[in-house]
């Protein structure tokens, strides 16, 4: 059984835009609907055909995962990943396929690591009938499938790469991609994790909620559940600058250093002691070796 591979028509804003803007990170590959896709593998190929023009194979990258999410939590996650540079023009690349789409609808979220996109003559795609509005697969023990791999690949000895995919395109043996989660699906994973509330202060307003890393990802922390907090904007920030913590209770610390430096305050102090709320299930739960981490690298004391 050899790789799984999908070529999908692209629309030309999305595609367009992420051309020029070249983000080498995650993307989400959007679409209207929200009724899942299961055609790939994590770290199976999705190529970008062209719905314009000579048609052909202008780009892809290596899909990642599948999330459900309403637009506005696809702005807040993702930002121009989405392959536009606002909410609202997002929001009217999908009303072109979608009537009444609204910040609330939900969409489907393709998310993609490592995306690549040809400046030259696009790949052709054998075996595409022009009636395919969604995808078609293709598999690397076939003709078109091996003829398809082979082509990109070649292609992509051009491109900047990260070194996992470089890997692939050295050898050229068709093969899966790890995939890696990325600061955009590491956020929406804390949100989803806290019921998209601070975990101190209850707090709902998603704008002013921002995904932390309890150990810094700069100093090895991982994009990962455990490794996360959700928090309102102001705490966050004072948690990475170390005037607050999490203690091995699970409550929150408040540094006198605060008071000190700023003379103010009240606001942090009345939260001292606070117990922060905790997923459930052990696995979600915020790893004690990330807390101490940051209680003895992080925290003023």
């Amino acid at each position: 059984m050899g790789t799984r591979l999908v070529v999908a028509p692209t629309d030309s804003q999305w595609f367009e835009f992420l051309k020029q803007t070249r983000i080498y990170d995650e993307i989400n590959y959007w679409r209207p609907s929200a009724k899942g896709f299961r055609a790939l593998l994590p770290g199976g190929l999705l190529l970008f055909k062209s719905k314009t023009g000579t048609r052909g194979i202008v780009g892809g990258a290596w899909f990642s995962s599948y999330r459900v999410m309403e637009c506005f939590l696809a702005w807040e996650v993702f930002g121009i990943g989405n392959g536009a540079a606002s909410q609202s023009d997002m929001l009217a690349q999908i009303s072109s396929y979608k009537k009444f789409t609204e910040p609330n609808t939900k969409i489907g979220c393709i998310v993609l690591n490592f995306p690549f996109f040809f400046d030259d003559q696009p790949i052709d795609v054998p075996g595409w009938s022009p009636g395919i509005q969604q995808y078609k697969g293709y598999d690397t023990d076939t003709t078109n499938g091996r003829f398809i791999w082979d082509a990109v690949m070649k292609r992509l000895q051009s491109c900047p790469l990260d070194s996992c995919v470089e890997k692939v395109v050295r050898y050229g043996k068709p093969q899966l991609v790890v995939p890696r989660v990325g600061q955009s699906t590491f956020r929406h994973d804390v949100v989803e994790n806290y019921g998209r509330r601070c975990a101190l202060t209850r707090e709902r307003t998603l704008p002013v909620l921002e995904a932390a890393h309890i150990k810094p990802y700069k100093h090895g922390g991982e994009h990962a559940i455990s490794n996360g907090l959700l928090l309102r904007r102001d705490i966050h920030r004072l948690f990475d600058l170390g005037y607050v913590t999490i203690d091995n209770q699970m409550k929150l610390v408040v540094s006198g250093r605060i008071r000190e430096e700023f003379e103010n305050g009240r606001d942090y102090y009345r939260l001292e002691g606070k117990e922060l709320w905790v997923p459930s299930v052990a696995q979600r739960q915020p790893s004690r070796e990330s807390l101490e981490w940051h209680n003895n690298n992080c925290y003023l004391g």
